[in-house]
């Protein structure tokens, strides 16, 4: 399991991410997919695991879903926005 501060910095990116999803910035989507995808298994083992995990999940089967860009994005900020919620909070 990492180290508090590298919990920290990975849950930074985490919602620097989710951030820029919000802001439509470009790929967001498929940016976000891989950095919980990996912050997940750098926190195996953590409180942060399961949550980062279910969340990559989601965005991946939107990401493959063959909907707009614009609904991607949409659907995307809804399955993480308590997410963003929560790390906003524990930051």
């Amino acid at each position: 399991m990492a180290d508090s501060k590298t919990q920290g910095r990975l849950l930074e990116n985490v919602l620097d991410a989710l951030d820029d999803l919000y802001d439509w910035r470009d790929r967001a989507a498929s940016w976000l997919q891989r950095l919980l995808l990996a912050t997940s298994v750098a926190l195996r083992g953590a409180e942060w695991e399961q949550p980062m995990t279910e969340a990559a999940t989601a965005v991946e089967l939107i990401q493959l879903s063959g909907d707009t860009d614009e609904a991607k994005n949409t659907a995307a900020l809804a399955v993480t926005g308590d997410l963003r919620l929560r790390l906003a909070r524990a930051l």
